[in-house]
C-alpha cells in the first residue's frame, strides 16, 4: 500500500505493521536500510515531527513560547519541553 507521507524516508513504500494502544495504524518503511516505524495520525499535535521542527524554528523568528503554543494549537509546557530538549541534542 503506497503512502505519500514521507518524512522518515525517501521511499514511498510502507507496510502496515499493526496498531498502537490507541488503535491507530503503525507503518514500517520497506527500504532495507531505513526500516523506521511511524504513525500517520497522531492524537496530539505536538508529537508530529514537522510540528516539532516548527516549535524550534518559531522562537528564532521572534515568536514567544505562548505565541508558538497558540499558533500550533499545543500546550505551553509542550513547547517549552521541546525547546529544552532540542538544545540538548545540538
Amino acid at each position: 500500500m503506497p503512502i505519500q507521507w514521507n518524512i522518515y524516508s525517501k521511499s514511498n513504500l510502507f507496510n502496515n505493521v499493526g496498531q498502537n494502544s490507541k488503535d491507530q495504524s503503525c507503518f514500517r518503511c520497506r527500504e532495507y536500510r531505513c526500516r523506521s516505524v511511524f504513525q500517520r495520525t497522531y492524537t496530539y499535535q505536538a508529537r508530529i515531527p514537522c510540528v516539532k521542527d516548527k516549535i524550534v524554528d518559531m522562537p528564532f523568528k521572534g515568536s514567544g513560547v505562548r505565541d508558538t503554543a497558540i499558533t500550533l494549537k499545543i500546550g505551553i509546557n509542550s513547547s517549552i519541553r521541546t525547546l529544552k530538549n532540542s538544545r540538548q541534542i545540538e
